[in-house]
């Protein structure tokens, strides 16, 4: 709802060929399954894998899609993007398109919810 929220904004207020960070805050991997995990009454990971071993796993899974030609769920672009997370800042969002995001548990809390809902049949 935020992102979408922001899309508006930036449709509205934002200028040409400008790019806006739409995030309240950084979170680490471990605060956001924490988080997902109370919200399904599910035990969060206990395990905390080194961002090397991440990428070692990644890069065999790219391979191993490769080899498959199929995507697998483990790639090295996932990996990336949350590696580079902590440098993102949403001021820009903030100042130039007047965008307040609820607080990102929230959003975290009710993505959890959505997602692991039983299946609805829409027929």
């Amino acid at each position: 709802e935020d992102a979408a929220r922001a899309m508006l904004l930036a449709a509205e207020h934002g200028r040409v060929g400008q790019r806006y960070i739409i995030s309240d805050r950084y979170m680490s991997t471990r605060q956001v399954h924490t988080i997902a995990a109370e919200a399904t009454g599910v035990r969060p990971p206990w395990i905390e894998l080194p961002l090397k071993a991440l990428y070692a796993g990644a890069y065999a899974n790219d391979m191993a899609a490769r080899l498959l030609r199929r995507d697998l769920p483990f790639a090295v672009a996932g990996i990336r993007m949350a590696d580079r997370m902590c440098r993102l800042d949403a001021s820009k969002a903030r100042a130039e398109l007047g965008w307040t995001p609820e607080p990102v548990e929230d959003s975290i809390c009710k993505a959890a919810v959505f997602f692991t809902a039983p299946s609805r049949d829409v027929r």
